[in-house]
């Protein structure tokens, strides 16, 4: 009985740690998140420049998916080709075969150029590590409506998240950088969550280290299958007491 017990207060123990894990946010010309030049930084529509992700895991936390959409204002003088490449930030020792199943929208064909170090150019601040994408030029623009140029991407990798920068290029002379990329910067080493930590984004980090574990229960509270079990430690003994009690 004592060895059943201590099994399910295991299970259970277990079952309210583990579980998939999701993470996102996003950033904005509109709101100082991103810092654009040109159309991408202000344009007479008052259209935005954005930048969102998610970032997920399953219960056994072995590989993360990370998702990436990156949307400009439309030029009328420049219909096609808006977006020519993107910069991501990773950590130093992520390959390019730590980039699995990659994937892009059909708004925007792409393909990985390389990882590694990205020169300084335009409005880097200085030089990044990181994957550079770029936008196939063989292939047309699908236009993403009024809002611009839409180009999205998604891949797998065992590397779990940590804050980092990002970097944009298109037609001359439109960029774009979150407004936490400044020149010998240390990036947020704030555990992954949802939203930004000082205007960076979530990146591929260093290992395959999981997330930090959840908060521990208010004090005085105690969650409801433990709290059934608990009681029905109780109850069990105190039955058998009464039951001996009322047949004497």
């Amino acid at each position: 009985m004592k060895r059943t017990i201590v099994s399910v207060v295991a299970a259970i123990l277990v079952a309210s740690v583990a579980g998939a894990v999701t993470y996102s946010g996003s950033l904005s010309t509109a709101d100082g998140g991103l810092i654009g030049t040109s159309s991408w930084g202000s344009n007479s529509d008052n259209l935005p420049t954005t930048l969102a992700w998610t970032v997920s895991t399953d219960d056994t936390m072995a590989v993360w998916h990370y998702s990436y959409a990156f949307q400009v204002p439309l030029l009328a003088s420049h219909p096609r080709d808006e977006i020519q490449y993107v910069h991501l930030e990773t950590a130093t020792n992520v390959k390019a075969s730590d980039i699995q199943n990659l994937q892009f929208g059909a708004l925007t064909p792409a393909v990985l150029d390389e990882v590694g170090v990205l020169k300084k150019r335009g409005i880097m601040p200085e030089n990044m590590f990181g994957a550079q994408l770029v936008h196939s030029e063989r292939t047309e623009d699908i236009e993403g409506g009024q809002e611009g140029h839409i180009m999205t991407w998604t891949f797998d990798t065992t590397k779990a998240p940590i804050w980092g920068d990002f970097y944009g290029n298109g037609v001359d002379p439109n960029e774009v950088i979150n407004a936490g990329f400044t020149k010998n910067d240390v990036d947020p080493t704030d555990a992954p969550s949802d939203g930004s930590v000082m205007n960076n984004l979530l990146v591929p980090g260093p290992t395959g280290s999981t997330p930090p574990p959840s908060p521990p229960p208010t004090p005085g509270a105690i969650p409801e299958p433990l709290t059934m079990l608990m009681l029905s430690l109780v109850a069990i003994p105190l039955a058998k007491e009464l039951r001996r009690r009322c047949s004497k």
